[in-house]
């Protein structure tokens, strides 16, 4: 993986840099998934998106939006079944994400850290 591959987010609206690092688990090496992906994507692709759309089996030039990963959640519970999967959206990944934050013991600090989140009282986060 080269710094190229790597880019700023741009400013968000909470004002504060993000970051993350990728780390290999169990059963999955991400850099060799990473690498499979990218050979996947058209090579006259003008664009520097990581993600690109995914249409009849191959990758399209056209990059995923904003809107595209917003209903993300929504087509993973029509495929899991669940009932109204219309009414999942983006917020469910990061609501998600913190849940499996605290499962692997990410404390308050760190899930406040991670939420962006200012003070000890919200619907989710208890100590």
């Amino acid at each position: 993986m080269l710094t190229d591959d790597v880019d700023d987010c741009p400013d968000s609206k909470t004002h504060k840099p993000r970051r993350f690092v990728v780390v290999n688990g169990q059963d999955i090496d991400n850099i060799v998934l990473y690498r499979k992906y990218i050979a996947l994507k058209p090579f006259h692709i003008t664009h520097r998106r990581l993600f690109s759309n995914y249409k009849k089996r191959k990758c399209t030039v056209q990059p995923v939006g904003l809107h595209t990963f917003g209903k993300i959640p929504g087509y993973i519970a029509g495929y899991l079944n669940l009932p109204n999967p219309k009414e999942y959206s983006g917020h469910c990944l990061r609501r998600s994400s913190a849940t499996l934050l605290v499962g692997v013991g990410g404390n308050l600090t760190t899930l406040k850290r991670h939420g962006g989140w200012q003070g000890n009282c919200s619907g989710g986060v208890h100590s």
